[in-house]
């Protein structure tokens, strides 16, 4: 079952969260919320009490990444003078560089 977040604009422009156990009880909260005069809005999105789990999926991302950029080959490394792009170490670009 998926968790819901619902979040409630007021017409102050403040806003407040409320954790609600699934989508479909989020769903039917939305109506009587808004009818309230003071809100603006009120929105479910799905969220997940497994921080840990999204975490993991994102370290293993960005180490699959950092293996990309350690396996280039030189000649696609900004160095290389030859790289697109490479740094324009002359007057007046030296100035606005910290590279150069």
């Amino acid at each position: 079952m998926i968790k819901a977040l619902m979040v409630i604009t007021m017409v102050s422009g403040s806003e407040y969260t409320a954790k609600l156990p699934s989508m479909d009880e989020c769903l039917k909260q939305v109506n009587p919320v808004v009818q309230q005069a003071d809100v603006e809005s009120a929105a479910c999105i799905p969220r997940s009490d497994n921080t840990l789990e999204a975490r993991e999926k994102m370290k293993s991302f960005f180490s699959m990444f950092d293996k990309i950029i350690k396996n280039m080959p030189n000649e696609s490394h900004p160095a290389n003078p030859s790289y697109p792009g490479t740094l324009n170490c002359e007057q007046p670009y030296r100035i606005l560089r910290d590279e150069c």
